[in-house]
């Protein structure tokens, strides 16, 4: 059984379940896989039973983030009622409703992570890219205190953002290892010239964690720096 519930004491609930279960996530099902160990379960049992939520597998001293809906049937349906707004996203990905200026403002705004991260998913739906919309990502990617925030930043910048690559050298020095991570895989897809990222990637290669350093490696050797660094 799933013990946690969406109250303001999350956190610390969440620490409390996580030191007490061998398994903190028995009792959700995954509905959505999105992209490395991040899922969006559905709770199957317990007092939050029917709630989604956001969850890093890989990182248990995180706490998942609840989304807003409250049950499978109003998330599924909010997802639906928000593609005729944008381009068809491939997954089920917790989208918003609204223009770009009115996401720009939640992004900008909103005291919310979930909204935040919401919104800065769904600018990747509204094309053109508008110099607002840039500039908000880009300071969410640099600033906003939350890691699903910026990567979610650093996604939508590297898919519609002809000149994303200074940007995402710039999250190299993220805090936050999972966000390091996201700007190298994403300056894999958008960059090939060693000269905008050598500097800052080959210093990863000694990073704390083994996957940044993997990325770190994968993006150095597709530019053609073949130099080694024993570990």
């Amino acid at each position: 059984m799933f013990s946690l519930e969406p109250t303001e004491s999350v956190a610390a609930d969440w620490a409390r379940l996580r030191d007490a279960q061998d398994s903190p996530y028995a009792g959700t099902h995954t509905v959505v896989h999105r992209g490395c160990l991040e899922m969006t379960l559905l709770v199957i049992s317990g007092p939050a039973r029917g709630r989604l939520l956001d969850a890093n597998l890989g990182d248990l001293a995180a706490p998942p983030v609840f989304h807003s809906q409250p049950d499978f049937l109003t998330w599924y349906e909010h997802w639906l009622d928000t593609l005729p707004e944008g381009r068809l996203f491939p997954d089920f990905r917790d989208q918003s409703r609204g223009s770009s200026e009115e996401l720009i403002d939640v992004l900008a705004a909103s005291g919310s992570p979930g909204e935040r991260r919401a919104a800065a998913y769904t600018l990747g739906g509204r094309q053109p890219l508008t110099v607002r919309a840039r500039d908000a990502l880009v300071q969410a990617l640099a600033e906003d205190p939350d890691r699903g925030v910026r990567m979610d930043a650093a996604r939508t910048l590297a898919e519609l953002d002809s000149e994303a690559a200074q940007v995402l050298v710039s999250a190299l020095k993220d805090r936050d290892h999972w966000v390091r991570r996201r700007a190298l895989v994403h300056l894999l897809r958008v960059s090939n010239d060693e000269a905008t990222y050598g500097s800052a990637a080959r210093e990863l290669l000694r990073d704390e964690n083994p996957n940044v350093r993997i990325a770190a490696a994968d993006l150095l050797g597709r530019a053609g720096w073949t130099s080694c660094v024993r570990q």
